[in-house]
């Protein structure tokens, strides 16, 4: 979840552990938020063949929806750079 920003958030490593991970069956990993590097992100998840795992979900709106998100997954993952 946030702003798609690849020098705050980092969500670049989140696609590489995605990478290493892609031979756990049922991974799917859902990442929320719109930004300037959006575009990149999605370039970059296709280019590693990971579009069946990464679902990029735009921006979320409201408390409702956001908690319905998080009562639906089984591990959250913030990713950001310092």
């Amino acid at each position: 979840m946030g702003r798609l920003f690849e020098h705050q958030k980092g969500h670049s490593l989140l696609v590489q552990a995605a990478e290493q991970l892609k031979h756990i069956r049922d991974l799917k990993i859902l990442i929320a938020g719109g930004g300037p590097d959006e575009q990149n992100l999605k370039a970059m998840i296709a280019e590693k063949g990971l579009a069946d795992r990464i679902l990029l979900l735009g921006t979320i709106l409201g408390k409702d929806i956001l908690g319905q998100l998080l009562q639906r997954i089984r591990a959250f993952c913030a990713a950001f750079t310092l």
